[in-house]
């Protein structure tokens, strides 16, 4: 818990760092490139966060390794975070900042649970539909469930629409127990 309060705040704080809210979509890509970055390296972490290597020879990997390709905001977090003692947080800040952004654009977070993995058509067309139904613009997060045997489940702002075919027979079955 207090881990997640932590990237809470550097993300507020990343966010805050934007007023004009021009960069929010750089940060968030940037932020995702060095994460997915770390996460494919995890010596480079064990090697950041490792004490017994001087502060400041750590400090140069980041700036020699990200220097070129990130926004000096992002490196002075990545500096802050390595100070801290903190970069563990990286994927849970990616992770917060991602949400305000979406918040901050009006961009309504929606998970379609399907038995496969949605074909781009079928993705572009729920993605239509249901900016239609809300009157925003829609980011799809895709979750596979084979369990629902066929049709999707939408979770959309804390609502349910089951679609699915398993969910058709369960209110058959409850209909028939009634």
């Amino acid at each position: 818990m207090k881990d997640r309060q932590s990237a809470i705040q550097y993300a507020k704080a990343l966010l805050k760092s934007d007023s004009e809210g021009n960069n929010l979509r750089q940060y968030q890509q940037e932020l995702e490139d060095i994460s997915g970055i770390l996460n494919h390296t995890p010596g480079m972490l064990k090697l950041l966060d490792n004490p017994q290597i001087e502060h400041e020879k750590r400090a140069d990997i980041i700036k020699g390794t990200f220097e070129s390709s990130v926004s000096p905001t992002l490196l002075r977090l990545m500096l802050l975070l390595l100070e801290k003692r903190k970069l563990h947080f990286l994927p849970e800040i990616t992770e917060e900042f991602h949400h305000m952004v979406a918040q901050r654009l009006g961009i309504v977070e929606v998970t379609v649970i399907s038995p496969w993995p949605l074909s781009e058509t079928l993705r572009a067309d729920v993605k239509q539909e249901l900016e239609k139904y809300s009157q925003h613009e829609i980011e799809i997060h895709e979750e596979v469930d084979p369990s629902l045997l066929g049709g999707i489940s939408i979770i959309m702002a804390s609502k349910m629409m089951d679609f699915s075919l398993q969910g058709r027979l369960n209110n058959l079955k409850q209909i028939l127990l009634r």
